[in-house]
């Protein structure tokens, strides 16, 4: 028999609905998985310790006939969202030992589905970095090549599910935090629409910043697009906690004849390295051969839209809680904040912050009527190679340069759309893969194409070398 470890965590909560598996079986067999790879990785950096308490009393109840969705399936949960009992430390060592009282939304709906959660996964510093250590809680190697970085924030989320350790993933997205650790993990997320997945934190001593309200979303990372569905059906159960959760129905627009998808094979005119490159005509020729057709477009505004992203996440973040970061954050990674501060050399007042919060709506105008008359944007991920461990602390300079390589990611997070980040192939042993950008509110139809072009190219999971 399979490895209970791989079963995805669709057939995983099947079979244990049909009895053919005990949630104790299912769970000792993630942290067993956890036992043997972790301690390469780190993703998991705060095991779950009642998770087989959790577990056994499930066995003992008996799987009851309104069995969750994800009844007995192992699942991790991000260290910057609530969990009753453990610290939201965000990467930062002075706020590790503070337990919260309260489940956050989603922490909250994976219980109420069933699921069982079995550790807390690692991020930066305040959860601002493409990749995933802090003073806290050290470093998550990818699991691919430990040379380079496993993505972040949700760094240790991605090399989780890639390494076996649960099935589904928890993470967050305001700059590409879903969307670049799957690409560098060679696993598979979807950067929700916004208010599709309710979030709060009751632990803050404050809410977020206005911007980090109306971009930042929580999503699932998962080993396949089948189970990133399963896990964004359960994380989007409403939470009246968040006033600006929104339902969404499947629209059912794969089944409505011809649909076209539009191609922006190199978005700000700089050239792709040859893995995206190839990435992409990967992608074209599977979405083709799956009776898709193809267009090239230009989105509008892709420059001004990034800008506007930088005016925004960086100026609202120094207005508003600079200080903040700059009383906790390690010695390096401040100066890799200065450095931000000091490229992107806009003001950091109200006013200019609220015009560019209403020139957004422009631009989210016109992407809405690009999508008159496309159906769905495949895009590449990065403009560069995957990067190098630690590289952006070791030389802030280059750290601006990797922010200013994920302007694509940006822009999406800016609209507030949904995007799928997934695997195409291995280059030289190293994942490589596109992100597929929908409507508002589209999720489902995107997932449902995401799903077809999965099938064409297959997954890269069970490639991953011994670790």
């Amino acid at each position: 028999m399979t490895e209970i470890w791989k079963w995805s965590a669709v057939e995983t909560a099947a079979r244990v609905r049909a009895r053919e598996v005990s949630v104790r079986e299912v769970t000792q067999a993630a942290l067993d998985r956890m036992a043997a790879v972790n301690p390469t990785i780190n993703a998991i950096v705060e095991p779950v310790i009642e998770a087989m308490d959790v577990a056994e009393q499930m066995d003992a109840d008996g799987v009851p006939e309104n069995a969750g969705p994800l009844y007995g399936v192992p699942v991790t949960t991000k260290i910057n969202i609530d969990q009753r009992g453990y610290a939201s430390s965000n990467g930062i060592p002075d706020f590790a030992g503070t337990k919260m009282l309260d489940d956050s939304p989603v922490a909250s709906n994976f219980r109420k589905a069933g699921a069982v959660i079995v550790g807390r996964s690692n991020t930066p510093e305040f959860s601002m970095r493409y990749y995933a250590s802090n003073p806290a809680h050290g470093v998550t190697k990818n699991p691919w090549d430990a040379r380079l970085t496993p993505g972040g924030s949700s760094g240790g989320a991605a090399a989780a599910v890639a390494a076996g350790i649960g099935a589904i993933a928890h993470g967050n997205d305001l700059a590409g935090s879903l969307r670049y650790p799957a690409h560098c993990c060679g696993v598979a997320t979807i950067r929700p629409s916004f208010g599709r997945v309710p979030v709060f934190n009751s632990g803050e001593a404050t809410e977020r910043p206005a911007l980090a309200q109306t971009i930042s979303v929580s999503g699932p990372i998962a080993r396949s697009i089948g189970d990133v569905r399963a896990g964004l059906k359960v994380m989007s159960a409403r939470d009246s906690r968040d006033p600006f959760w929104t339902s969404a129905q499947d629209s059912g627009r794969l089944r409505d004849g011809a649909l076209t998808i539009g191609v922006c094979a190199d978005p700000f005119g700089t050239g792709l390295p040859p893995e995206a490159a190839e990435a992409m005509t990967k992608a074209v020729q599977a979405l083709r051969d799956a009776g898709f057709g193809i267009r090239e477009i230009t989105p509008p505004g892709l420059e001004e839209v990034a800008t506007l992203w930088s005016t925004l996440a960086i100026g609202e973040t120094e207005l508003m809680i600079g200080d903040k970061f700059r009383n906790y954050m390690s010695p390096a990674a401040r100066a890799l904040y200065e450095e931000w501060i000091t490229h992107i050399d806009v003001p950091c007042d109200p006013e200019t912050l609220l015009t560019a919060m209403r020139d957004r709506v422009t631009y989210q105008r016109k992407w809405a009527m690009m999508f008159d008359t496309i159906d769905l944007l495949l895009t590449p991920i990065s403009l560069l190679p995957i990067f190098r461990e630690g590289s952006d602390l070791e030389d802030p300079k280059l750290g601006y340069n990797q922010i200013r390589a994920n302007r694509m990611m940006q822009v999406i997070s800016l609209l507030g759309v949904p995007a799928v980040a997934m695997p195409t192939h291995l280059a030289e042993g190293v994942p490589a893969g596109i992100q597929l950008v929908g409507p508002m509110h589209d999720d489902w139809f995107l997932l449902d194409v995401a799903e077809k072009l999965e099938t064409e190219l297959g997954t890269l999971w069970q490639q991953l070398p011994p670790l």
